[in-house]
Order: C-alpha cells, then sequence, then structure tokens
C-alpha cells in the first residue's frame, strides 16, 4: 500500500480505449 501526504498525485481513468490523465489535490 501507498500511504498517502498531502501534495498532488496523478492517476488515470481508462475507459475501453480511452485513457485520460487526472491531477488530484490531497490534503490532510
Amino acid at each position: 500500500t501507498i500511504s498517502l501526504s498531502s501534495g498532488v498525485y496523478y492517476y488515470q481513468l481508462k475507459a475501453g480505449d480511452h485513457v485520460q490523465t487526472k491531477k488530484m489535490i490531497f490534503i490532510k
């Protein structure tokens, strides 16, 4: 597991052939 700390994270959404990279701001 990855412990999350405050910061900006990037994650990918995959739906069929469509891939989208999103930016997520995580604040504790």
